[in-house]
């Protein structure tokens, strides 16, 4: 992915007892916008200055009941104060 370029959107459907968390690197940035009822669209954009590779396992984001908390850290929800920035 070159600087500036986005991923394609992954498109996620959210039951009512869900909740979206997602986490970034040090060269890109999730971006989570909203879709129609309770789907949601996940695009990630480098912010590097190289191209960016991605590994396949890399875990960019989860889908947890609304009770729980990742243990992993550096998840932010989606709609946190922490997302926004």
């Amino acid at each position: 992915m070159s600087l500036g370029q986005s991923w394609p959107n992954a498109r996620i459907k959210l039951s009512v007892t869900e909740k979206l968390w997602v986490t970034r690197g040090e060269r890109w940035v999730p971006t989570v916008t909203e879709g129609p009822g309770r789907i949601r669209y996940l695009v990630i954009s480098n912010i590097g200055d190289r191209i960016l590779r991605l590994d396949h396992r890399l875990d960019v984001g989860m889908i947890l009941d609304q009770d729980k908390v990742p243990r992993s850290p550096g998840f932010v929800s989606i709609g946190s104060r922490r997302y926004r920035e």
